[in-house]
């Protein structure tokens, strides 16, 4: 988060935390303790709102991603993850969870036969 935006947020809690207590006539240093707690929680508010919003967008940039890397071919979760230029693994499987669910791409189980043992792998592929 940018120093600015801190700023922002805070500076808005303080003003906001302030007027509460002077609207409603409450004794001054209950008007203190009053500004700190909705100073409080006006900034975390604000910070949880805004790095949720910030997760947010970067899954749905990881999804548009993903749609244009697969195109016509079936890629398996780590050849997905190397194309996104490395964004955490979480962002990846959130991404992909979301375009199964939403039914953007599908999801199958393939066999892959390597030094004799058989693997099974889900792949990916664009509906």
């Amino acid at each position: 988060m940018s120093i600015e935006l801190f700023l922002s947020i805070a500076s808005f809690a303080l003003s906001f935390g302030g007027l509460i207590p002077a609207l409603f006539g409450i004794p001054t240093r209950s008007r203190v303790v009053i500004a700190i707690i909705f100073t409080a929680l006006i900034s975390i508010t604000g910070t949880v709102l805004y790095r949720d919003y910030s997760h947010d967008t970067l899954v749905n940039q990881v999804m548009d991603e993903i749609v244009n890397k697969i195109g016509d071919n079936v890629w398996t979760y780590d050849q997905i993850h190397e194309a996104v230029l490395y964004q955490p693994p979480e962002i990846t499987r959130k991404s992909l969870f979301r375009l199964v669910s939403e039914d953007k791409i599908g999801d199958k189980q393939e066999t892959f036969i390597k030094d004799g043992a058989e693997w099974k792998v889900r792949a990916y592929y664009l509906k």
